[in-house]
């Protein structure tokens, strides 16, 4: 096939799960991956949410579960519920996210470890559930491929977020140990790293998870993440699968990976 032909011609008989669908980056990626031809799963906590962004992608083939990624039981059901449905997948985009909840003195524990539980074990949960589905993937220069959606908060600290930026920094941590373990298996891991409204841009429509969570908005359409502050991990080897890298030890790539382009 040839690269000039259009990129839904690319996307046509692909599967793609994306977390955090509801609203932000996980709602863009999802529409856009939808008008181009693939095939997609949605989760979020908000299963009426779900069920109008399952209509406004045409509603079959493409299937929406209510999930807290945090919930390890919950992730559980969603790789069983994926398996019902197709026989691989392509894409695990891992977008869900909550914002800080607030400065150290203040938050609670309980909403700490909530944080933790959604901003990194639910990417650790997912990725290892439905790893068997990636694998059975037909390998091709791209796909299959784990997104991860991190933030510039993973690379630099937010003053007043210690639950978030130290999930964000976990995340970035985690991406980078997965591409050296998953690649020799033929599944392609990269990263995006969202900046905060008015500084750098995510390269998405919607709201990007940025330091304050997802009400930080990113302007550009999915197609297009070029000079968005997103980063192919690990940034320090000099080639790491899709698109090209951005500065070594991360922050914003001055050419970076597009998710739909993979």
């Amino acid at each position: 096939m040839s690269r000039r032909e259009p990129a839904a011609v690319r996307w046509v008989g692909k599967t793609a799960l994306v977390t955090g669908a509801s609203s932000g980056i996980g709602r863009a990626v999802a529409l856009d991956l939808a008008r181009r031809g693939a095939r997609v799963f949605v989760t979020a906590r908000r299963e009426d949410v779900l069920k109008l962004l399952v209509e406004e992608m045409g509603g079959d083939p493409h299937r929406a579960i209510a999930c807290d990624v945090g919930d390890l039981r919950q992730v559980r059901e969603v790789a069983e519920f994926v398996a019902e449905h197709v026989d691989h997948l392509d894409v695990l985009m891992n977008n869900a996210g909550v914002r800080s909840a607030g400065p150290l003195s203040s938050a609670t524990s309980e909403d700490m470890e909530a944080v933790i539980r959604t901003n990194l074990l639910g990417p650790m949960f997912c990725t290892r559930e439905l790893l068997p589905l990636l694998q059975a993937a037909p390998a091709t220069l791209r796909m299959p491929v784990v997104a991860n959606v991190a933030s510039i908060a993973g690379r630099v600290a937010i003053p007043r977020s210690a639950d978030y930026t130290a999930s964000k920094f976990g995340l970035v941590g985690l991406t980078e140990s997965l591409w050296h373990d998953l690649t020799a298996s033929g599944i392609k891991v990269m990263m995006v790293n969202p900046g905060p409204e008015g500084g750098a841009r995510s390269g998405l429509d919607g709201h990007g998870a940025g330091p304050g969570g997802e009400g930080h908005r990113a302007r550009h359409r999915t197609g297009d993440l070029r000079g968005a502050g997103a980063v192919v991990v690990p940034p320090r080897l000099p080639r790491c699968g899709p698109g090209r890298l951005g500065p070594a030890g991360g922050g914003d790539a001055a050419g970076a990976a597009d998710p739909t382009r993979l």
